[in-house]
């Protein structure tokens, strides 16, 4: 099956169960400290993430905005400076600039997802990070994510790695989307515990709540120009995480 068909089936499935969640997630400040979105805040992502187009052409894009909708805690992802930077930083180059060339992702999630959608059985598992989130314009400034994928099973693995190719992919968005040609990424996801029941007319869907933890860098192209995008290595840990389960016809 080719990745557009892909695409249209993970798109699908996955905002018929974000319509069908989105009512019942709460909006919980985590005692822990990890953070939380606000219903303004999580209304305000998931149409960034649509009106933007930001994820559009990976698999990711459906699955960042239905995270939104029904995990209550949120993350944050590292990005590590690069050895230009450091090489920087010796010459004498301000704090201030290098924590900037070096900058965070506020805001992280990740997903996975067992699919049998349209006579298609698959999984999907990933991360989304973001920067600038606002609630007056309903955007971000920045999106990345890095992701992997299988068909013929509905189980995703514990864990994807190798390089960024065929079943394993990385994006970036900045007002322009950009999306990895090479690179590598890790991704375990873990703990995940519990079962909310999203059913609806034609659908069995549940999903429960954990964590991922793993790596991403990658070297990246814009989709209509020659420019490039090189995303130095991202670490995240006990990254909150929901795990969903999509049947068709139930």
């Amino acid at each position: 099956m080719n990745i557009r068909k892909r695409i249209g089936i993970w798109t699908v499935a996955a905002m018929l169960v974000a319509g069908a969640c989105s009512d019942d997630a709460a909006d919980i400040t985590d005692p822990d400290g990890t953070g939380s979105l606000s219903a303004a805040e999580k209304a305000a992502l998931s149409q960034a993430l649509t009106t933007t187009g930001a994820l559009a052409g990976t698999p990711a894009a459906p699955y960042a905005a239905l995270v939104i909708q029904t995990l209550d805690e949120v993350g944050t992802m590292n990005a590590s400076r690069s050895a230009a930077i450091d090489k920087a930083i010796e010459s004498g180059l301000s704090l201030a600039l290098t924590a900037a060339l070096g900058a965070n992702y506020e805001g992280a999630v990740g997903v996975q997802v067992g699919y049998d959608v349209q006579g298609t059985t698959g999984w999907f598992i990933g991360v989304v990070g973001w920067n600038g989130l606002s609630v007056q314009t309903n955007s971000v400034s920045e999106l990345v994510s890095a992701y992997g994928f299988g068909e013929g099973s509905s189980t995703p693995p514990s864990n994807v790695a190798g390089a960024i190719g065929d079943l394993l992919g990385a994006s970036y968005w900045d007002g322009m989307p950009y999306y990895g040609m090479s690179g590598n990424a890790s991704i375990t996801g873990s703990n995940f515990s519990g079962s909310t029941d999203c059913s609806f007319i034609g659908f069995s869907c549940s999903y429960a709540t954990g964590t991922m933890s793993g790596n991403f860098g990658f070297e990246a192209q814009a989709l209509e120009t020659t420019d490039t995008y090189s995303q130095s290595t991202v670490n995240f840990s006990g990254l909150p995480a929901v795990s969903l389960t999509v049947t068709q016809g139930s």
